[in-house]
């Protein structure tokens, strides 16, 4: 049991900077810059957001979105 605790920690403390490293990705890469204006504004609208929600809301499916293949890579 031991052992296991062991390689149990040593898995979490190899795989633990990758959210953070994914995170970093998904700011540098502003993902509001590709949506165009039209589907920015019927977003804003339909889901009654404010532009500065509307940034965090794709920032944040951009995330899943990374996590996602890092997800299905390991």
């Amino acid at each position: 049991m031991r052992k296991f605790a062991s390689w149990a920690r040593r898995g979490l403390i190899l795989l633990s900077p990758i959210p953070l490293f994914a995170a970093m990705t998904a700011h540098a890469a502003d993902p509001s810059d590709t949506l165009h204006a039209s589907v920015r504004a019927a977003m804003e609208r339909d889901l009654n957001l404010t532009s500065n929600q509307l940034s965090q809301y794709l920032r944040i499916e951009r995330l899943a979105n990374v996590q996602e293949k890092q997800l299905a890579k390991a």
